[in-house]
Formats: structure tokens, sequence, C-alpha cells
């Protein structure tokens, strides 16, 4: 009696410990299943995207004439945080003749945000507002104070920094540097288009621009005219995953009396996009205002889902060599060649 309670016993517990592990083992693959699902993000509605850049993407303009966008990444009480291109405000407004033999001072830049909120940088302001990256970067933050008491809340941008493939599709949204008339009141006509990264280069071969700022690392083919500078370029995830900064090759002439929105979809009329990608940004965060360290948001995660497709190659694919003026201090870190010491 007693051999056969002890074998009952031990097949009891050998039961019970089956059990227990293939808990554990249930367990654990949900426990790895929802760390998978929290490493990815999924694509958005397209027409949810259009949302996010346009309540968060600001105009950035002088004396009436639209220079570019930039788009917000940051609020910490009733300062503002804006992301564009320093080439859209790379200088403070200066004193100028006005033709008539006097001195003026320029008209300050307007930065207006989705709710119609007013930011003015001038030549005794700039310094303070106007943040610029290192080593001749073609980026920029604006530090940018509400008068609103409370300040309201606005729409924040997110930041990606994972991998950009060629045929990933990304949006752009941006102000055009033109605008129309409805019943004698001025309205600045937006552009939101499609399109798919077409390459990311390392920074050792990423071209300078004329005025010899660097960091152009990204391609996609989303149309664009020049005076959409600073504008958000936006994964399917509709996170930021670069600033535009350049259109190369244009054949349209595009007219800014008519003022017409772009086609959505990318067309060859509109060249090639240059951009500057989050990840070059977050690279530099330590240079950041001190309070937008605090609160940026930087997501490392890629996105799953979205339309991708095989992009036509840039006709400057044989074409990019590193540029003998670039500032090679952006390469340290990145395991890359300085043009000047091969």
């Amino acid at each position: 009696m007693k051999l056969k309670l002890t074998k009952f016993i031990l097949l009891f517990l050998i039961a019970a410990g089956i059990i227990i592990n293939l808990a554990i083992g249930t367990n654990a693959s949900r426990v790895e299943r929802t760390i998978s699902q929290a490493q990815v993000r999924q694509a958005l509605p397209q027409d949810r995207i259009k949302e996010i850049a346009e309540k968060s993407t600001v105009s950035i303009s002088r004396g009436g004439q639209g220079l570019g966008s930039g788009v917000i990444i940051g609020q910490r009480g009733n300062t503002i945080y804006v992301m564009t291109a320093i080439h859209v405000i790379g200088r403070p407004p200066g004193v100028v003749n006005n033709g008539q033999g006097r001195l003026q001072v320029e008209d300050p830049y307007e930065v207006i945000t989705y709710d119609g909120e007013t930011f003015l940088v001038t030549n005794l302001n700039y310094q303070r507002i106007v943040k610029k990256l290192p080593n001749n970067i073609d980026l920029a933050i604006l530090e940018l104070k509400s008068n609103r008491q409370p300040a309201k809340a606005k729409a924040v941008a997110k930041l990606a920094i994972s991998s950009l493939q060629s045929g990933m599709p990304v949006y752009i949204f941006g102000y055009l540097p033109c605008a129309t008339f409805a019943n004698g009141v001025k309205v600045v006509r937006s552009q939101f288009s499609l399109g798919n990264i077409t390459q990311q280069i390392e920074l050792s071969t990423a071209s300078a621009s004329d005025n010899n700022l660097v960091g152009y690392d990204v391609y996609y083919n989303n149309n664009t005219i020049k005076g959409m500078s600073g504008s958000p370029l936006f994964d399917a995830g509709g996170r930021v995953v670069a600033i535009h900064a350049k259109t190369e090759n244009s054949k349209e002439q595009y007219n800014p009396k008519a003022c017409q929105p772009l086609p959505a979809n990318p067309t060859p009329d509109y060249g090639n996009n240059l951009g500057v990608s989050s990840r070059l940004l977050a690279n530099f965060k330590s240079d950041l205002p001190v309070g937008l360290q605090a609160i940026l948001k930087i997501d490392p995660y890629p996105v799953i889902g979205g339309n991708w497709v095989t992009p036509t190659p840039s006709p400057r694919n044989d074409e990019r060599v590193p540029n003998e003026g670039v500032n090679c201090g952006i390469l340290r870190g990145l395991d890359d060649v300085c043009p000047n010491e091969q």
C-alpha cells in the first residue's frame, strides 16, 4: 500500500512539473510576442498621417514671402521647439538701404503654427531663438516662447531613427512659397505628397550645398519645389524621418502666380530630393537646447506595413562623390573616412 502511494505521489509530481513547464513556456512565448510587437510600429492610414503632418508643421515667411516650413518636435510649458533647415532662416534680419537713402531693418521672420499663433524672429531676438547645429549641418532648432497664458498645447511630431530603405513609403508636408485669395483673404497653400526613399547614403559621401552646408544623407522622390525647404518627411508610422532641404534636376517650371498644388504622386518633372535625416539630429542631441533634450521623442523601432515599391534609381546614384568642402567633423563616430584624409 505504501509503495503504491509513493508511486502515485511521484507520478503526481512529474505531471505537475510538466504542467508548470508548459505554463512557463506558454507565458514566455507570450512575453516574447509582446516584446516583438512592442519593437515595431504599425503603418497608419494615409489620412491620419496627413492630419499629424498638418497640425505639427509650421510655415516660415518674411515680408509676405514664403520661405519654407518647419515641424514642432517638442513643447514644454510655453516654450515650443521647431526643427527646420538652417538655410530657411540662416541669418538675422539685417539693416539695409531702403532705396531712398535711408537705412531700415529688414522684415522679421514669421513662424505660424497650425492654430494661427505667430512668432516673430527679429534682428534683436534671432540669436536667442535660432539654434544651429555644429559642423554646418543644414538643420536648426527654433526655441519659441508663446505669449498665451496659459500656452496652448501644440501637436508634437515624433522622430524616428530606424533604417531608411529604398522603396520605403514617405510623405512630405509643407507650405508652397505662394498663396491664393478667397474673398480678399490671403490663404497659404500647403502640399501633401507621397513618395519613396530612393537611397540613404553614408555621411562620408553626402554632398555639400553651394553655401557649404552639409548632412544631406537621404534621397526621395516626393514632388517638391523651391521654397519648400524645412518641410518634414514622415514615414508610414507618422514619424519624422528627415527634413527636406534641396530639390535637384527639376524640369518643371512652377508658376507661383497660379499657386496650384503639385501632383500628389511622384513625377520625374520635379526632380530628386535631398534631406537631412532625424538620425543625424539624434547624433547631436547633446547640442540641442537643454529644455528640448529632456522631452524629445525619438523612436528607434521600424514601421511595418505601408505601400512599398521599387523606386526608379536616381540619376545621381553613380555621380555622388565626396565634396572637398564638406566639414568632416560630422563623420566622427560613424566609421567613415574623411575625403581629405584618404
